[in-house]
């Protein structure tokens, strides 16, 4: 594992050595569903005559840019934010080395977030609708979208009528297909990409998550179970049409596992519900069952923290990571729902929560174990 190290930019530049002296802290907490945040911490003092020292202007301006970068150990480095300046927390004391201005940045889904509107979207389907908003938004250099959007049942191009901010329309829509919109931190500085497509279900190159082994290099790990959230979903969808009427149904055998048994697959009974009205109005029937049952399929979630100095990669929500000896149900692939990094001048920390909704068994639990001792 090599040497670990972050890089600041102000202003879509490098900082100075002058800029980044200033910093003693940086707080990048990230999670699926919210927009991201970092917090700079920079410490502050009086001088004789009680006049405060302030932070360089760059750290302070509303809306000056902020992007973060961090080398876990591999050699490359990981962008973790990249966005505006949101606003500057002062905290003062009379006691001396506790006085600080902490700047808050968020990421570039911000500008998608500031004004209400009444949007109509003629002969669009719902990715189309995500690839005209991110367009249009400052900052997004590039989109990853999922074309696989369907329309109604009775396949009529949807007329959307969408009232809210451009953020809250693109979640809407995509939760309907169990979908994710979210803005990620591109290759460069002030070049972000606008994303509208589900969680993977395979891992992509994360090293695993090890609890004990020679290898281990997470320091704590907690689980838990929620065996009331899987569930079969209905719903019925009226044609406009010809008035008939089509009925879906969904469960947790109907939907994409991160192991070998769906939680919940083993009950005699599972929880029922029905899918709320006008959750399938605009999508086909079958994919909005599908999708409310995807979501409630997730009963098992995990927290914990990474070593210091032992995991050479950079967590990010929305990325599938393998955990190995947490025990054989427990061992397996899970979705990253949450990170915070914590960047100091002499450490890098991370913790994270993570989903999933599968255990493992057999064959496939006693290799995660068998590949560590």
């Amino acid at each position: 594992m090599g040497d670990i190290g972050y890089r600041l930019y102000l202003d879509d530049k490098p900082a100075s050595k002058a800029q980044l002296d200033q910093v003693e802290e940086i707080t990048v907490q990230q999670a699926v569903g919210t927009v991201w945040e970092a917090r700079l911490t920079i410490p502050i003092c009086a001088d004789d005559k009680g006049n405060w020292g302030c932070a360089d202007a760059s750290f302070l301006g509303a809306f000056g840019r902020v992007r973060v970068e961090v080398d876990a150990g591999s050699g490359t480095f990981v962008p973790l934010i990249d966005g505006p300046v949101v606003g500057v927390d002062q905290g003062l004391s009379s006691e001396p080395g506790q006085s600080t201005i902490t700047t808050l940045v968020n990421d570039d889904s911000v500008y998608l977030n500031r004004q209400d509107k009444v949007l109509k979207f003629e002969k669009k389907l719902d990715h189309e609708i995500a690839s005209q908003i991110y367009r249009g938004a400052e900052h997004i250099a590039d989109t990853d979208i999922d074309s696989s959007t369907k329309p109604p049942g009775d396949g009529l191009p949807p007329c959307e009528v969408q009232r809210g901010t451009e953020m809250q329309i693109l979640r809407r829509i995509a939760s309907r297909h169990n979908m994710f919109a979210y803005v990620l931190p591109g290759g460069e500085p002030g070049k972000s990409v606008g994303v509208f497509k589900p969680f993977p279900q395979k891992p992509d190159g994360l090293p695993p998550l090890i609890l004990l082994g020679p290898d281990r290099n997470v320091g704590s790990f907690t689980s838990r179970e929620d065996s009331q959230s899987p569930a079969t979903v209905t719903s019925a969808s009226l044609s406009i049409t010809d008035k008939g009427v089509t009925k879906a149904e969904a469960s947790v055998r109907d939907v994409d596992i991160l192991g070998d048994v769906a939680a919940g697959a083993k009950l005699q009974e599972q929880a029922k519900r029905m899918l709320p009205p006008g959750q399938d109005g605009s999508v086909d029937v079958d994919t909005a069952v599908k999708a409310a049952a995807q979501k409630l399929s997730y009963a098992f979630e995990a927290q914990g923290t990474v070593i210091a100095d032992c995991y050479a990669a950079a967590l990010i929500p929305y990325r599938v990571v393998t955990v190995k000896a947490v025990g054989p149900k427990g061992s397996g692939d899970y979705e990253i729902r949450s990170v915070t990094h914590r960047l100091t001048r002499s450490s890098y920390t991370q913790s994270f929560a993570l989903i999933r909704n599968a255990s493992s068994e057999g064959a496939a639990a006693s290799n995660l174990l068998g590949e560590i001792f």
